[in-house]
């Protein structure tokens, strides 16, 4: 065979969620460190009557903490190319070239990691390879690790100029962890109504869980950081849910695309604009006759105290809010009802359920109808399209809304 018969193999880069989730792994266990200082060292901070002196001891052991958590993944990344939170999910940090990272380019992308919690969900998914402002910064990129090669290493390819071998017929197995490709006129789920009822299920055990351990510290969640905690844990459990329960039978997590986390079939901007529009008309009306009461969620995580909590409750509720949500109900249990059933069938349970996960006791009944709707709205759009982009950005957009009519 010619060297003209050689091709150098392309490397499969990471996405979004299975960084989101590599990163969850490793905040979560800065966190529980940061926990069991602070009940060490400070007991008593987490009440009401902190006094100035135990905050202020507090202030001190989340700086040393962050600092030895930052150096933790550079280190982990410069010795090894992965944290344990990217062993976890077998994805590599390298250079551009395959090779392995240099301290300075494993300390520019992690600095660069502040302004990414933002920025990089909108730059990975559109990146030929993935990459977020701090790669294209250090000039690195992720790799799943079992697709990862050497610098130089080349495989086997078919000679120049040949066709590419034909898809696998009906009824051919596909490989482990390949999804099938999305087909366009509805969500390409493979999963039916039995995951998402199992899925719903895991979500529920693994709220109550997480809720438990954070109520280990604080039993009341009163304090701003068992708040933010829990609601980023629920952003996270959501994403990782939908992924896990929807893994191949090969082993494999399902496919983005699967979840509808692919490019639009067809322009999405009228619809999702037709979509919105329908959704402010039906609320302005509903809110005519009924009145439903908003519960003031941006107080609770942090809106009111300083930059951190204004910053905080923005990025929760503008941003990691839509994409977890979206994920799990559109992507997610949209997806697995319409494998099985019409649209109007599954875009209506979706909704509902979609309203009732909204419900924070009586004072909130009023608003599931109207968020279901909005549910409803934002599952037609993903029918539409087949994708959850756009039903992202609609739901961002609407939380972005009531964040500033809440907030003036």
């Amino acid at each position: 065979m010619t060297d003209s018969g050689l091709a150098q193999v392309e490397p499969r880069y990471a996405g979004i969620l299975r960084r989101l989730g590599a990163i969850a792994i490793d905040a979560l266990i800065a966190y529980i460190v940061l926990s069991i200082a602070i009940s060490v060292i400070v007991p008593g901070w987490a009440g009401n009557d902190a006094t100035s002196h135990q905050t202020a001891i507090t202030g001190l052991i989340v700086l040393a903490v962050l600092t030895v958590w930052f150096n933790y993944v550079v280190v982990a990344e410069w010795r090894w190319g992965q944290t344990l939170g990217k062993r976890a999910l077998r994805i590599t940090v390298a250079d551009e070239r395959g090779g392995t990272v240099s301290w300075n380019r494993a300390v520019v992308r992690n600095v660069l990691l502040v302004v990414d919690v933002v920025a990089g969900l909108v730059l990975i998914p559109f990146s030929a390879r993935k990459q977020r402002l701090g790669d294209r910064f250090a000039h690195t990129v992720v790799l799943v690790k079992d697709a990862a090669t050497s610098a130089g290493e080349a495989e086997p390819a078919t000679a120049a100029g040949s066709l590419p071998p034909p898809p696998p017929a009906s009824g051919t197995p596909l490989p482990p962890g390949r999804a099938p490709a999305p087909s366009p006129g509805k969500p390409s789920a493979i999963w039916g109504p039995g995951r998402v009822a199992g899925g719903i299920g895991a979500l529920l055990l693994t709220t109550l869980l997480e809720v438990g351990v954070v109520s280990a510290f604080d039993p009341n969640l009163d304090s701003l950081a068992a708040r933010l905690v829990t609601q980023a844990l629920l952003a996270v459990t959501l994403v990782g849910v939908a992924f896990l329960i929807t893994r191949n039978v090969g082993g494999g997590l399902a496919s983005p695309g699967a979840l509808g986390l692919r490019r639009p079939l067809r322009s999405p901007i009228r619809l999702a604009a037709a979509a919105y529009l329908g959704y402010i008309v039906m609320a302005l009306a509903y809110s005519s006759l009924v009145h439903p009461h908003q519960q003031d969620v941006t107080r609770d995580l942090g809106f009111g105290n300083g930059a951190f909590g204004a910053i905080a409750a923005g990025v929760l509720i503008v941003v990691a809010a839509p994409f977890s949500e979206e994920v799990f109900f559109r992507g997610f249990i949209f997806g697995g009802l319409r494998h099985r059933l019409s649209f109007p069938v599954a875009g209506l349970i979706s909704a509902a359920i979609f309203g009732l996960f909204h419900y924070t006791g009586p004072g909130s009944l009023g608003v599931v109808p109207q968020l279901a709707f909005l549910g409803f709205a934002l599952s037609w759009v993903y029918e539409e399209t087949g994708s959850i982009y756009p039903t992202i950005a609609v739901h961002a957009l609407n939380n972005a809304l009531a964040f500033a009519l809440l907030t003036s």
